[in-house]
């Protein structure tokens, strides 16, 4: 868990070997998607970022939450979207194949949901614990520099650190992998729910 991700050549194992951007710290979530050629990963905190084949040794950032990313979706055959979970209880995703190929096009992405939990044992509104759900976020182009943007200090999320209950994480994230259906997404959370929705008729 250095921070170090590198590619090896089974062919060459001595000769064929890439090495990626160096973290401070190892990245949870790497999954490779077979549409885009890259691999899709999470940086040091808030960022999605891809790793093409061809140049593996500089990213691309492609997705920017507001909070740590736990978990990214099993890559398509079928499509080239993306969904990243964060520990804020959100879902973002968004089509990074614009970025890849043009790296100064606009970055759009979108919230799918935000999930949130509540432990209602200590109080007297509820029973037991409530989880919440919000829907109908619009799409977003998001800010991909390092650092603070323009963006957060509207929003006034510069140098603010929360911290999030276990259960509102999202924990995983799955597309289905039958053409067919392809466009169903389904995300677990910590609290145990699972949602399943078809994003490609929204």
């Amino acid at each position: 868990m250095g921070g170090q991700t590198r590619l090896i050549s089974l062919q060459d194992p001595a000769a064929e070997v890439v090495d990626a951007l160096r973290l401070r710290i190892g990245t949870q979530c790497l999954i490779y998607s077979p549409f885009l050629r890259s691999f899709i990963t999470n940086d040091e905190g808030d960022f999605v970022r891809l790793l093409p084949l061809r140049r593996f040794f500089s990213s691309l950032a492609a997705l920017k939450s507001r909070s740590i990313i736990t978990s990214l979706a099993t890559a398509s055959l079928h499509h080239p979207c993306i969904l990243a979970g964060n520990a804020g209880g959100a879902v973002m995703g968004n089509n990074p194949l614009r970025k890849l190929i043009h790296s100064k096009e606009k970055q759009w992405q979108q919230t799918w949901f935000s999930h949130e939990w509540i432990n209602g044992e200590n109080n007297n509104i509820t029973p037991g614990p409530v989880a919440k759900f919000y829907d109908g976020f619009k799409a977003e182009t998001a800010s991909l520099a390092k650092g603070s943007s323009a963006q957060d200090k509207e929003t006034g999320h510069v140098g603010m650190m929360t911290v999030y209950e276990e259960q509102t994480a999202i924990t995983a994230i799955a597309w289905n992998p039958n053409a067919s259906c392809s466009g169903w997404a389904c995300a677990g959370m910590g609290s145990g729910l699972l949602r399943v929705e078809d994003l490609a008729h929204e």
